[in-house]
């Protein structure tokens, strides 16, 4: 079985000599011929005739010439080594695109399942209507306490699917990524919001996770409101105020040497209050006022129904009011109220120290029953009829419309302050980073 080379001018693919090197080994007979290539590069058809010219060692006829009409298939390179991309179950339709064998076939190129009630999905075939991780289609998983059912990710009854998770109604403690203590919190939307803290903390919600924002400054923050996602205002120690139009966190100058504990503006208005230490009360229209404050009591918190119906409560159970021309003094007494929020001008709520309770009806303010000695420190409603209220030990009341009731927090930690964006969506913050979450 001798082998020797052939010159490039002995043999032709469609009448042109290409350029490469082959070998001819003699078979078993006279008729046998075994030929090799490398590097061959052909013109593209798939009938291809090869034509080959080899000496006889006859002086009759010296010179012999064999023709075959072949078929050509290309092949790519994978791994050096010449693969068929169409049928190679290593190599299917794309080098390295493996097609295991105990669960797949590599046809014309494209993988597909020997049990064709399942997907192809990366290296393991699934069935789209039941597999928790490819639920519907590749890769969608269903969320955690959830399963597949028809290929939709479902959460069993009662509970609501939450990005990754199934969320049963109730308040769960998140990840805040931070430690320092949070003072409060607002949000222009359900992934847009805000709550800042000790030492300058700013942290944001993005909709999925809580991150940090630079403040530059390591002033204690104590309230914080905007009148938009693209405007968002922050107060606190010695008169701080900070205001983020989209660009970072920028002074806004010293409002007052005191400490600001409070903060709110009439929506669509281009006004913004502070509410502080000694009674301050001052109002930013473009440049900082100041407000004939009826107190010398601190005042925490701040809210109006409008530009002309806002309260301000503080130190022992100072209630002032403003009309749209001054303010005046409604209410004094001897706890401390903390928090103060409205539905409207005529149902107003106030809370305080051992658990005060207080409600402005539109003419005057009554107190209702305690349900706990525990200091409230901040109150928000999405109605009239759904109000919460949070506290010391992690208290959280809510009202029904009715009555106030016990919530469970699952935190024994004091919480600051509390603020939603729906009935559904409500948030808690409090000491040590502690965040709260209440989903229906």
């Amino acid at each position: 079985k001798p082998t020797f080379a052939l010159p490039e001018s002995s043999w032709w693919v469609d009448g042109t000599s290409p350029p490469a090197s082959g070998l001819l080994s003699a078979g078993q007979s006279d008729v046998r011929w075994r030929l090799e290539f490398s590097d061959i590069k052909l013109a593209g058809s798939p009938a291809t005739e090869i034509s080959i010219q080899v000496p006889s060692g006859k002086s009759e006829n010296p010179i012999l010439t064999a023709k075959a009409s072949v078929t050509v298939e290309a092949c790519a390179p994978c791994a050096a080594v010449c693969t068929y991309l169409d049928r190679d179950t290593n190599h299917c339709g794309a080098c390295g695109e493996a097609a295991p064998a105990d669960r797949m076939v590599c046809e014309s190129g494209k993988r597909r399942c020997r049990d064709a009630s399942l997907s192809v999905c990366g290296n393991t075939c699934a069935d789209l209507k039941t597999d928790g991780l490819h639920c519907g289609a590749c890769g969608v998983r269903a969320p955690s306490g959830g399963s597949c059912v028809a290929g939709v990710p479902t959460c069993p009854a009662g509970s609501t699917p939450s990005g990754t998770e199934c969320l049963s109604p109730g308040w769960r403690v998140v990840t805040s990524n931070t430690t320092a203590t949070l003072n409060n919190i607002w949000g222009s939307s359900a992934s847009d919001i805000w709550a800042v803290g000790a030492e300058g903390t700013i942290m944001h919600y993005d909709g999925s996770a809580w991150s940090p924002s630079p403040s530059n400054t390591t002033n204690h923050f104590y309230g914080v409101w905007g009148r938009s996602s693209a405007d968002v205002w922050v107060v606190g120690r010695n008169g701080t105020v900070m205001r983020n139009t989209g660009g970072g966190w920028v002074s806004k100058g010293t409002a007052d040497p005191n400490s600001l504990d409070g903060i709110w503006g009439a929506p669509g208005g281009d006004e913004v209050w502070v509410a502080g230490t000694s009674g301050t009360l001052r109002r930013f229209k473009g440049v900082w006022m100041d407000a004939s404050s009826p107190t010398s009591n601190g005042l925490y918190g701040v809210w109006g129904s409008s530009a002309s119906d806002i309260w301000a409560v503080g130190r022992l159970n100072t209630i002032v009011h403003y009309d749209g021309t001054a303010w005046a003094k409604s209410s004094t007494g001897a706890n401390h109220l903390y928090g103060v929020w409205g539905s409207s001008l005529s149902n107003v709520w106030s809370v305080g120290a051992l658990g005060t309770i207080l409600r402005f009806n539109g003419s005057a303010w009554t107190r209702d029953a305690a349900v706990t000695t525990n200091n409230l420190l901040s109150v928000w409603g999405s109605s009239s009829s759904d109000v919460w209220a949070v506290g010391d030990a992690g208290t959280i009341l809510r009202f029904n419309g009715s009555s106030w009731v016990q919530s469970a927090s699952n935190s024994t930690l004091k919480l600051n302050d509390v603020w939603g964006s729906s009935a559904s969506n409500i948030w808690a913050v409090g000491d040590g980073g502690t965040i709260l979450h209440y989903s229906l």
